[in-house]
């Protein structure tokens, strides 16, 4: 899916992680919103629902260290330190306290600058962090097995994506309805998921991370869980509002893990309405 009005820049960052470029599109006009991929993903996860966004916001979507565009972290890419690399992305691209919304691993990190108090407002879809050690090895082994399948069938992507049975199969794990994806998006999403250099590393210091704060966030935050999800059970977003107290929590009917796929427009409107700046 091609969006118009699309700039898109390499952010270099200093200090903490020195001489690593971060790939960003930007586009919209507004109050400016990052926007976090997950694990294995991009930033083109966010195309479905980045029309309707861009019309009330000035969207910032960026690869994480190791995704997409951008290259990997010189030191363990944890969530503390993604989280950094994400601050020094605001300072380098001079936003200040902007909205942040983000998916699995990137709804974590956007609780997590929520939680330092470095964005106005915070939206997590179906974010990590709040599973069980048994459900966060199964997350995690899920993933590995999806990438490693990926990766052996990769000469025949381009012909299985073309056909509702060869979505159903590749993507059934992290979306509700497969077929809605169009083969495009799907090539894209699973040849990121296989060629991903951050994605083991990445992977091990996410599955090994559990929220441990139990104090209120200092701004506005929305957790939205989707109760199709099969990598991150719904039953997590008990854990998150009994751990975030006064979160604001509420569901995405018919979606799975990566709601962009299944529902943008609901998607768009969850991240709008969490990230309304006060008047």
């Amino acid at each position: 899916m091609l969006v118009p009005n699309r700039q898109v820049t390499l952010c270099f960052l200093e200090g903490i992680v020195p001489h690593v470029s971060l790939a960003t599109d930007r586009s919209g006009s507004g109050p400016p919103l990052v926007l976090i991929h997950g694990l294995g993903s991009s930033r083109r996860v966010w195309d479905a629902p980045l029309g309707l966004l861009q019309e009330e916001r000035e969207v910032i979507a960026i690869d994480l260290p190791g995704f997409g565009d951008s290259p990997v972290l010189n030191t363990t890419p944890t969530p503390v330190a993604l989280a950094d690399a994400v601050e020094q992305l605001f300072v380098d691209l001079g936003l200040t306290r902007p909205a942040v919304a983000g998916n699995s691993l990137g709804g974590l990190l956007a609780l997590e600058l929520a939680r330092r108090g470095g964005v106005s407002s915070a939206v997590a879809l179906s974010p990590a962090g709040f599973a069980t050690p048994g459900e966060a090895r199964f997350a995690s082994l899920s993933l590995s097995v999806s990438r490693a399948a990926g990766g052996a069938i990769r000469g025949l992507l381009p012909k299985l994506v073309q056909y509702p049975a060869g979505r159903i199969a590749l993507t059934a794990q992290l979306a509700a309805h497969p077929t809605r994806i169009p083969p495009a998006d799907m090539l894209t999403a699973i040849s990121g998921l296989v060629d991903s250099p951050g994605f083991d590393p990445t992977r091990k210091a996410l599955f090994d991370y559990v929220w441990t704060s139990r104090e209120p966030l200092p701004v506005p935050a929305t957790i939205a869980w989707a109760d199709r999800d099969h990598l991150l059970l719904p039953r997590q977003a008990r854990r998150a509002e009994a751990w975030i107290p006064g979160i604001r929590s509420i569901g995405l009917r018919d979606c799975g893990h990566v709601p962009c796929w299944d529902d943008p427009s609901l998607v768009a409107r969850t991240i709008l309405e969490g990230t309304t700046p006060a008047s």
